[in-house]
Protein backbone atom coordinates (compact mmCIF):
# COMPACT_ATOMS: atom_id res chain seq x y z
CA UNK A 1 0.00 0.00 0.00
CA UNK A 2 1.54 3.51 -1.08
CA UNK A 3 1.49 6.46 1.30
CA UNK A 4 1.16 9.60 0.19
CA UNK A 5 2.88 11.16 2.92
CA UNK A 6 5.17 9.72 3.66
CA UNK A 7 6.02 8.60 -0.04
CA UNK A 8 6.59 4.91 0.83
CA UNK A 9 4.83 1.38 -0.11
CA UNK A 10 3.90 -0.41 2.95
CA UNK A 11 4.51 -4.40 2.07
CA UNK A 12 4.83 -7.27 3.68
CA UNK A 13 5.96 -11.37 2.25
CA UNK A 14 5.52 -14.37 3.87
CA UNK A 15 8.79 -16.54 4.11
CA UNK A 16 8.53 -20.27 5.65
CA UNK A 17 5.65 -19.68 7.20
CA UNK A 18 6.04 -16.50 8.64
CA UNK A 19 4.80 -12.78 7.82
CA UNK A 20 7.57 -10.17 7.46
CA UNK A 21 6.34 -6.59 7.38
CA UNK A 22 8.14 -3.85 5.73
CA UNK A 23 8.65 -0.17 4.00
CA UNK A 24 9.95 0.89 0.86
CA UNK A 25 10.53 4.51 -0.46
CA UNK A 26 11.25 6.38 -3.15
CA UNK A 27 14.45 7.62 -3.32
CA UNK A 28 14.28 11.72 -3.54
CA UNK A 29 18.19 11.92 -5.43
CA UNK A 30 17.00 9.18 -8.25
CA UNK A 31 15.35 10.91 -11.43
CA UNK A 32 13.87 7.28 -11.82
CA UNK A 33 12.49 7.20 -8.62
CA UNK A 34 14.24 3.86 -7.55
CA UNK A 35 13.16 2.14 -4.50
CA UNK A 36 15.18 1.37 -1.45
CA UNK A 37 14.00 -0.48 1.60
CA UNK A 38 13.87 1.65 4.97
CA UNK A 39 13.06 -1.19 7.92
CA UNK A 40 11.67 -4.86 8.21
CA UNK A 41 9.40 -5.48 11.27
CA UNK A 42 8.23 -9.08 12.97
CA UNK A 43 5.10 -10.13 13.09
CA UNK A 44 5.06 -8.50 16.66
CA UNK A 45 5.88 -5.02 15.44
CA UNK A 46 9.28 -4.23 16.42
CA UNK A 47 11.84 -3.38 14.64
CA UNK A 48 13.83 -6.09 13.61
CA UNK A 49 16.83 -6.31 15.52
CA UNK A 50 20.18 -5.36 13.29
CA UNK A 51 17.99 -3.76 10.84
CA UNK A 52 19.79 -1.20 8.29
CA UNK A 53 18.71 1.37 5.74
CA UNK A 54 19.92 1.33 2.68
CA UNK A 55 20.20 3.19 -0.61
CA UNK A 56 20.68 1.69 -4.25
CA UNK A 57 22.76 3.21 -6.26
CA UNK A 58 20.81 4.39 -9.68
CA UNK A 59 21.37 3.37 -13.41
CA UNK A 60 23.61 6.11 -13.45
CA UNK A 61 25.70 5.59 -10.51
CA UNK A 62 25.97 1.81 -11.29
CA UNK A 63 27.06 2.86 -15.03
CA UNK A 64 30.13 5.24 -14.01
CA UNK A 65 31.72 2.37 -11.49
CA UNK A 66 31.64 0.22 -14.31
CA UNK A 67 32.66 2.19 -17.52
CA UNK A 68 34.33 5.49 -15.61
CA UNK A 69 32.23 8.80 -15.62
CA UNK A 70 32.39 11.15 -18.88
CA UNK A 71 35.36 12.69 -18.42
CA UNK A 72 37.28 9.56 -17.25
CA UNK A 73 36.14 8.06 -20.33
CA UNK A 74 36.97 10.85 -22.41
CA UNK A 75 40.60 10.72 -21.23
CA UNK A 76 40.87 7.09 -22.27
CA UNK A 77 41.22 7.27 -26.25
CA UNK A 78 43.82 9.45 -25.80
CA UNK A 79 45.85 7.23 -23.59
CA UNK A 80 45.38 3.77 -25.73
CA UNK A 81 46.26 6.47 -28.51
CA UNK A 82 50.18 7.36 -26.98
CA UNK A 83 50.56 3.68 -25.79
CA UNK A 84 49.72 2.59 -29.83
CA UNK A 85 52.92 5.30 -31.04
CA UNK A 86 55.27 4.60 -28.60
CA UNK A 87 54.80 1.04 -29.09
CA UNK A 88 55.12 1.59 -32.87
CA UNK A 89 58.00 3.60 -32.50
CA UNK A 90 59.88 0.58 -30.13
CA UNK A 91 59.32 -2.08 -32.41
CA UNK A 92 60.68 0.39 -35.52
CA UNK A 93 63.82 1.12 -33.62
CA UNK A 94 64.05 -2.91 -32.67
CA UNK A 95 63.18 -3.71 -36.32
CA UNK A 96 65.84 -1.03 -37.91
CA UNK A 97 68.39 -1.89 -35.70
CA UNK A 98 68.22 -5.65 -36.82
CA UNK A 99 68.83 -5.08 -40.34
CA UNK A 100 71.51 -2.44 -39.89
CA UNK A 101 72.95 -5.31 -37.97
CA UNK A 102 72.65 -7.98 -40.47
CA UNK A 103 74.06 -5.52 -43.12
CA UNK A 104 77.03 -5.22 -41.10
CA UNK A 105 77.55 -8.99 -41.04
CA UNK A 106 79.06 -8.84 -45.03
CA UNK A 107 79.68 -12.09 -46.44
CA UNK A 108 79.61 -15.11 -44.64
CA UNK A 109 82.87 -17.52 -44.79
CA UNK A 110 81.66 -21.09 -46.42
CA UNK A 111 81.53 -24.14 -44.40
CA UNK A 112 84.10 -25.91 -46.64
CA UNK A 113 86.16 -28.96 -44.59
CA UNK A 114 89.53 -30.04 -45.71
CA UNK A 115 92.30 -32.94 -44.73
CA UNK A 116 95.83 -32.88 -44.51
CA UNK A 117 98.05 -35.71 -45.74
CA UNK A 118 102.00 -35.29 -45.00
CA UNK A 119 104.69 -36.83 -46.60
CA UNK A 120 107.36 -36.31 -43.83
CA UNK A 121 109.98 -34.35 -45.21
CA UNK A 122 108.29 -34.65 -49.19
CA UNK A 123 104.96 -33.14 -49.50
CA UNK A 124 101.59 -31.96 -47.09
CA UNK A 125 98.50 -32.51 -49.61
CA UNK A 126 95.31 -30.34 -49.09
CA UNK A 127 92.04 -31.81 -50.22
CA UNK A 128 88.56 -30.57 -50.41
CA UNK A 129 85.99 -33.29 -48.32
CA UNK A 130 83.04 -31.89 -48.39
CA UNK A 131 80.63 -28.54 -47.40
CA UNK A 132 80.14 -25.42 -49.85
CA UNK A 133 81.91 -24.31 -53.27
CA UNK A 134 84.42 -22.08 -52.92
CA UNK A 135 85.64 -19.11 -55.62
CA UNK A 136 89.43 -19.50 -56.09
CA UNK A 137 89.76 -15.66 -55.81
CA UNK A 138 88.40 -15.58 -52.25
CA UNK A 139 90.67 -18.55 -50.80
CA UNK A 140 94.30 -18.01 -49.57
CA UNK A 141 97.25 -20.24 -48.18
CA UNK A 142 99.17 -18.70 -45.61
CA UNK A 143 102.33 -19.64 -44.01
CA UNK A 144 103.85 -18.54 -41.27
CA UNK A 145 106.85 -18.88 -38.88
CA UNK A 146 110.51 -18.12 -37.60
CA UNK A 147 112.01 -19.84 -40.60
CA UNK A 148 109.76 -19.00 -43.62
CA UNK A 149 108.39 -15.45 -44.27
CA UNK A 150 104.46 -14.96 -44.97
CA UNK A 151 103.78 -15.90 -48.29
CA UNK A 152 99.87 -14.99 -48.61
CA UNK A 153 99.13 -15.20 -52.72
CA UNK A 154 95.65 -16.47 -54.00
CA UNK A 155 95.32 -19.97 -55.05
CA UNK A 156 93.86 -19.05 -58.22
CA UNK A 157 97.53 -17.14 -58.91
CA UNK A 158 99.48 -19.99 -58.53
CA UNK A 159 101.18 -20.87 -62.30
CA UNK A 160 104.85 -22.27 -62.94
CA UNK A 161 105.86 -18.91 -61.82
CA UNK A 162 105.15 -19.32 -58.46
CA UNK A 163 107.30 -18.98 -55.42
CA UNK A 164 109.24 -22.66 -54.70
CA UNK A 165 107.45 -25.24 -51.94
CA UNK A 166 104.28 -25.03 -54.13
CA UNK A 167 103.12 -27.43 -57.02
CA UNK A 168 102.51 -25.86 -60.00
CA UNK A 169 99.94 -28.70 -61.61
CA UNK A 170 96.71 -28.32 -58.90
CA UNK A 171 93.05 -28.88 -59.72
CA UNK A 172 92.71 -25.42 -57.47
CA UNK A 173 94.65 -23.41 -60.00
CA UNK A 174 91.91 -23.20 -63.06
CA UNK A 175 89.08 -24.19 -61.72
CA UNK A 176 86.03 -21.77 -61.43
CA UNK A 177 85.00 -23.12 -58.25
CA UNK A 178 86.62 -25.04 -55.35
CA UNK A 179 84.63 -28.39 -54.27
CA UNK A 180 84.61 -31.43 -52.49
CA UNK A 181 87.38 -33.72 -54.08
CA UNK A 182 89.95 -30.85 -55.56
CA UNK A 183 93.04 -30.67 -54.11
CA UNK A 184 97.26 -28.97 -53.89
CA UNK A 185 99.90 -30.54 -53.10
CA UNK A 186 103.10 -28.11 -51.21
CA UNK A 187 106.09 -29.37 -51.80
CA UNK A 188 108.06 -29.89 -48.22
CA UNK A 189 111.08 -31.24 -49.76
CA UNK A 190 112.84 -28.26 -48.66
CA UNK A 191 113.32 -26.80 -44.90
CA UNK A 192 111.02 -23.49 -46.24
CA UNK A 193 107.85 -25.01 -44.17
CA UNK A 194 108.80 -27.57 -41.93
CA UNK A 195 107.67 -27.13 -38.09
CA UNK A 196 105.69 -24.40 -39.69
CA UNK A 197 101.48 -23.81 -39.03
CA UNK A 198 100.27 -23.73 -42.82
CA UNK A 199 96.52 -22.08 -42.98
CA UNK A 200 93.69 -21.74 -45.22
CA UNK A 201 92.33 -18.51 -45.03
CA UNK A 202 89.11 -17.39 -46.92
CA UNK A 203 88.35 -13.48 -47.78
CA UNK A 204 84.98 -11.98 -48.31
CA UNK A 205 83.73 -8.68 -48.63
CA UNK A 206 85.10 -8.25 -44.39
CA UNK A 207 88.40 -9.63 -42.61
CA UNK A 208 89.60 -12.72 -43.61
CA UNK A 209 88.29 -15.73 -41.76
CA UNK A 210 90.71 -19.46 -41.05
CA UNK A 211 89.30 -22.11 -42.46
CA UNK A 212 91.30 -24.28 -41.67
CA UNK A 213 95.23 -24.93 -40.33
CA UNK A 214 97.88 -27.44 -40.01
CA UNK A 215 101.25 -27.21 -38.45
CA UNK A 216 103.56 -29.38 -40.48
CA UNK A 217 106.30 -31.68 -39.23
CA UNK A 218 110.14 -30.30 -38.07
CA UNK A 219 112.82 -33.12 -39.30
CA UNK A 220 115.45 -30.92 -38.05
Amino acid sequence: MYSRSTGCYQHQNRTAGRVWRGRSCLDPQSPRGSVYPVWGQRPSGRAESGAQRYTMFDGKQIRDKLVGSDEERAVSPVIGVILMVAITVILAAVIAAFVLDMGDMGDQPPSTQFSWDEDVGSSVTITVTGGEDIDPDNLYLDFSGDTSPEWDNPVSQYSSSAPSGVDSSNDWTDADAISAGDEIEIDDSVDTFEGETVQIIWEGDGEGQVLDEYETTDTS
